[in-house]
């Protein structure tokens, strides 16, 4: 298995510029964020991709759109509910600082759901799922991945030998590149 995974996180929203918590709500991309998916675009366009696999929220849809165009991607890109970021339910829309110590408490205690939202184990399973259904469609070639920071997170901490309680620190300006040998991935950051 010779597989390569590009996990690109969508553009900057006006939750993100903001400061409020996105979920599975959705904001559209500022133009600084078409800005930087662009330049995005421009550091892999010499990457030859087999498939494009996209979050089905408007935010990454718009990004993969952009992307695709840049890259002349001629394939359908597949939207995916799988790798939609978690629902937070009720602290959907709220400001980050408001938030984030609950946040930080459900991160420790993955199998508690978020208020009217998922748990973290509700995230891994269905991010875990996708992984292991790419891996066994397509045993050779890249793939890109346009999805949010919680599933690049999630990808990131199953998939490679990072620990599960290292913070992971993910610029919209970065992509994660995943190399697969078997189901576990050694991976770089490539920051643009």
């Amino acid at each position: 298995m010779n597989v390569q995974m590009y996990l690109m996180r969508h553009g900057e929203t006006i939750a993100n510029q903001n400061g409020l918590i996105q979920g599975q709500t959705d904001y559209p991309l500022t133009e600084e964020g078409k800005q930087v998916i662009l330049r995005l675009a421009q550091k892999i366009r010499h990457v030859s991709f087999e498939s494009i696999f996209s979050s089905d929220l408007g935010r990454a849809k718009e990004s993969s759109d952009l992307v695709t165009n840049e890259l002349d991607y001629q394939k359908p890109v597949i939207y995916t509910k799988a790798l939609r970021e978690i629902d937070f339910g009720d602290y959907s829309r709220l400001p980050k600082k408001e938030v984030m110590e609950k946040i930080r408490l459900h991160k420790m205690n993955e199998e508690i759901p978020y208020p009217n939202g998922e748990s973290g184990l509700d995230l891994k399973k269905r991010v875990t799922d996708f992984v292991h259904r790419i891996l066994n469609s397509v045993q050779s070639g890249n793939v890109l991945v346009v999805t949010h920071y919680g599933v690049i997170e999630t990808i990131l901490k199953n998939f490679t030998d990072m620990g599960n309680d290292q913070i992971i620190r993910f610029k919209p300006s970065a992509i994660a590149l995943l190399r697969f040998n078997g189901t576990m991935a050694g991976w770089e950051r490539l920051e643009y």
